[in-house]
């Protein structure tokens, strides 16, 4: 449930800054209970993470779909004791393997998933989904008839309960200086 705040900001349109359609393929997974042992908020803004550190030998997982197959959401639900805006990231698996049937059974038994993944163009900044209450999955599709998916595994993970729009995640070395991807690459399980 989202804590009464005032709006505070002009927001209006950035012509130097244009939105662009869809993410990165590339997205990073990690299981907030076993793996986060810190995160972190800005100071003056706190829907920016600035903060994600791993416990010692944890490292999030790369997964990688093709062109817009990466399709996060956000919703509202309005309810009687609180409002939340749900976070929806369907992902498709381009691979059949077994290795990704038992990642896939995984998926299925947990509910404490965070999603971190780049939106499109110069500006696109890191979001992260789930990060506060958690995804789970809530639907999955593996049909090798399917033209369009070509038999990929498509994977919904939702989190239902999130209080509010996902966070921006914008890392910053000791001097200072944004290196938000190296960062990301440095905790993550390396891709060969």
């Amino acid at each position: 449930m989202a804590c009464p705040s005032k709006i505070k900001e002009n927001l209006l349109r950035d012509c130097n800054k244009p939105l662009s359609q869809g993410v990165a393929e590339r997205f990073y997974i990690g299981m907030y209970d076993d793996q986060v042992s810190a995160i972190g908020f800005d100071p003056t803004n706190p829907k920016i993470l600035n903060e994600l550190t791993l416990k010692t030998g944890e490292k999030l997982k790369v997964y990688e779909g093709f062109d817009l197959s990466n399709r996060p959401s956000v919703g509202f639900t309005a309810g009687d004791f609180g409002n939340t805006f749900p976070h929806t990231f369907v992902f498709a698996i381009f691979d059949n393997s077994a290795k990704a049937k038992q990642e896939i059974d995984a998926l299925g038994s947990r509910k404490d998933f965070f999603i971190i993944y780049k939106r499109r163009g110069a500006y696109g900044p890191w979001e992260v989904m789930g990060l506060l209450t958690g995804m789970k999955m809530t639907a999955f599709e593996y049909n090798p008839n399917d033209a369009s998916a070509k038999g990929a595994l498509v994977v919904t993970l939702t989190a239902a309960d999130e209080p509010g729009m996902p966070h921006e995640f914008v890392h910053k070395d000791q001097g200072g200086l944004v290196d938000t991807p190296a960062y990301l690459t440095s905790i993550a399980l390396p891709v060969s």
